[in-house]
């Protein structure tokens, strides 16, 4: 699941191997199944190309990331590092496909992040790190503070301390129907933290 990236100018392989057929291709096909123009091929082995294809080969400017980790009966596990397709990155611990452990996830469009313990695909404890240095650190249910935890404030060196409760407004009378969370703080205490010289 590390990975490595390489920009590639033409379609020779190192050592001249043939090229192998991509598992999956998002782009225009000919015939119904040569690929074409640009696109992004996925390859049995997790590997990506993105760029351009002449005739079923890459041919031309082009991305190739290597996928490189550690795996059991095809699924992520172990350490590794997973780039999503929006960007986002999510660097640490895996079990049967799912976060799950010691890691960090990287928000691309936020530039904020998660560090901390993931269980079965969700973060459970540790610290939420936004892009103004704010941060959060306690506990979290399904990605939101939940339970004891403490804000800092970095612009004015204040902090939060106390507890969040989560409370579900259920939007109808039907059970199945969705609801709207309210996160509160509560007991909070609200301390000034000296500056370290």
């Amino acid at each position: 699941m590390s990975e490595s990236e390489t920009d590639v100018d033409d379609a020779t392989t190192e050592g001249g191997d043939e090229e192998k057929a991509p598992v999956t291709w998002e782009g225009e096909l000919k015939d119904g199944w040569i690929p074409v123009g640009v696109g992004l091929a996925t390859y049995p082995n997790g590997d990506t190309y993105q760029g351009n294809y002449e005739n079923g080969k890459k041919n031309g400017q082009g991305k190739y990331t290597f996928a490189r980790g550690a795996w059991f009966r095809g699924k992520k596990h172990g350490q590794g590092v997973y780039t999503y397709s929006n960007g986002d990155r999510y660097q640490g611990e895996w079990v049967d496909d799912l976060r799950h452990g010691q890691g960090t996830y990287y928000f691309n469009e936020s530039m904020s992040s998660y560090i901390g313990t993931w269980e079965a695909g969700h973060f459970i404890m540790g610290q939420w790190v936004w892009r103004d240095g704010n941060t959060y650190e306690g506990t979290f249910y399904k990605e939101q503070p939940i339970g004891r935890g403490r804000y800092k404030f970095r612009s004015t060196n204040n902090e939060y301390i106390g507890n969040f409760e989560r409370t579900e407004i259920p939007r109808s009378l039907d059970p199945d129907a969705p609801v709207d969370v309210k996160l509160e703080f509560k007991e909070a205490l609200l301390r000034t933290v000296p500056v370290k010289e």
